[in-house]
C-alpha cells in the first residue's frame, strides 16, 4: 500500500463513516415506502405533497430527503423557488427492490439496533407517534456521546472555548455564577469549576441518569464549587431568575422540544451583563443551503443523525418543533436574537462542523 498521511487517512475514515450514515437513510427510505411514492412520480414533489401520498408525517419526510439528497440518492428541484424532490427512474429499481443486490442484505442490519429504530419507523406514520423519548435510547449512546466530547472538554475547553474572549475569561476569574445546561455526565461543569475556583458551577440536565453519573465523578468531592440539578433547561426555577453571569450550552439546543422557549429561559435566568456561549452544529438551514454551500459528506451524516436521534427527541415531546442537528446558523440566529440576545461574534468552523455563538445580555 502506498504511504498514508494522517490527513489522508482521517478523509479516508470520515467517507466511510459518511457512506455508513447513507446507508442509514437508504434503509429507512426503503422501509418506510418512500422510494416507492418517489418511483411512482415523474414530477418533482414538496415533502409535503409526498407525506400525503405515503400517509406520513412531513416532518420525517422532510428531513430525511435532506439527508438522501445529500448522499445524491434523491435529487432537490428548486427551480421553482421551494424544495422539490425526486428519484431518477434509473436509482428505482435497485431502491425499490426490482433487482437483488448488497441491499438485501444490507436492510438487516438496522434491526440489530434493537427497539429505536422500530420506534422511529412508526414515527413516519400519519398516525403513528410523535417521536421517540430520550430514556428509549440505551445508555450506551449516552456513553458514546460522552466519550465523544470528553477528551475536548478536559484538553481544549477552556483553551479553545473560554480564553479567545478576555472579557469572558476576566469574568469567570474574578467569579461569577456558571450555569451548564445540558450537561450530560458532567465534564464540561468539571473542567469549568476546576478551572475557575473563584466561580460556581451548576450542571443541569434533563435526564437522571445523567446527573447520576455526573455526580460520580472523582473530581466532583473534591471540587466545593460544583453541583449538578436535575431539570428540563426551558422550565428552570423561579427564583434562578438574573442568577448567572455565564451560561454554557454545548450541542444541545437543537434537541430541545423548543428552542425558543429555551432561549427565552437563558435570557430570564441571566444576569444583566451575562454571556452565553452556545456551541452547536455547523449547518445552513434548509436542503437547498447546505447542497450549494456545505460539505456534503458532513451534512448527510448530520441529516441522518437527525432522522435517528435529534428530530424524533424533540417532537416526542407536545408542541416539540423537531428542528433537527440541521436547523443551521441563519435559523439559530434569528431565534437567538428573538430571545433579547446581541451576538458580538459567531465562530464557523466548517471542518469540525461546528459553531460556535457569542451572546451578550446587555
Amino acid at each position: 500500500m502506498a504511504k498514508e498521511s494522517s490527513a489522508e487517512f482521517q478523509a479516508r475514515v470520515k467517507t466511510i463513516v459518511a457512506t455508513t450514515c447513507s446507508a442509514h437513510s437508504i434503509f429507512l427510505g426503503h422501509e418506510t415506502g418512500l422510494f416507492g411514492f418517489l418511483a411512482k412520480d415523474e414530477q418533482p414533489r414538496t415533502s409535503q405533497e409526498i407525506a400525503d401520498v405515503g400517509n406520513m408525517k412531513e416532518r420525517y419526510v422532510r428531513e430525511l430527503l435532506a439527508a438522501l439528497v445529500m448522499s445524491g440518492i434523491v435529487e432537490l428541484d428548486s427551480s421553482a423557488g421551494d424544495e422539490r424532490y425526486f428519484l431518477p427512474a434509473h436509482r428505482a429499481p435497485l431502491l425499490t427492490g426490482g433487482e437483488a443486490s448488497a441491499l438485501d442484505i444490507g436492510l438487516h442490519l438496522p434491526w440489530c439496533g434493537g427497539d429505536v429504530y422500530k420506534r422511529i419507523l412508526q414515527c413516519f406514520k400519519e398516525d403513528g407517534p410523535r417521536g421517540v423519548p430520550y430514556d428509549a435510547y440505551d445508555v450506551g449512546f449516552m456513553d458514546l456521546v460522552s466519550k465523544r466530547t470528553e477528551k475536548f472538554f478536559r484538553n481544549q475547553l477552556v483553551s479553545d472555548n473560554i480564553n479567545p474572549y478576555p472579557e469572558l475569561k476576566d469574568k469567570l476569574e474574578n467569579g461569577t455564577a456558571i450555569l451548564d445546561l445540558g450537561c450530560g455526565y458532567g465534564v464540561s461543569t468539571v473542567t469549568l469549576g476546576r478551572a475557575f475556583p473563584s466561580s460556581t458551577v451548576r450542571g443541569v440536565d434533563i435526564l437522571e441518569r445523567s446527573i447520576a453519573s455526573a455526580r460520580e465523578q472523582p473530581e466532583v468531592k473534591e471540587l466545593k464549587n460544583v453541583d449538578f440539578v436535575v431539570a428540563d433547561a426551558a422550565n428552570l426555577p423561579e427564583d434562578w431568575s438574573g442568577r448567572y453571569g455565564f451560561i454554557f450550552m454545548n450541542d444541545m439546543v437543537h434537541d430541545m422540544a423548543r428552542p425558543d422557549k429555551l432561549l427565552s429561559e437563558v435570557y430570564r435566568v441571566m444576569a444583566p451583563g451575562g454571556i452565553c456561549l452556545i456551541c452547536d452544529i455547523f449547518t445552513h438551514s434548509g436542503a437547498k443551503a447546505n447542497l450549494e454551500k456545505s460539505n456534503l459528506e458532513s451534512v448527510s451524516m448530520m441529516y441522518t443523525i437527525s432522522t435517528l436521534h435529534c428530530m424524533p427527541v424533540s417532537l416526542h415531546f407536545d408542541g416539540g418543533m423537531g428542528l433537527g442537528t440541521c436547523w443551521g446558523r441563519e435559523l439559530s440566529e434569528k431565534m437567538i436574537r428573538a430571545a433579547g440576545f446581541e451576538i458580538p461574534k459567531v465562530i464557523e468552523d466548517p471542518d469540525r462542523m461546528a459553531m460556535e455563538y457569542y451572546c451578550k445580555k446587555q
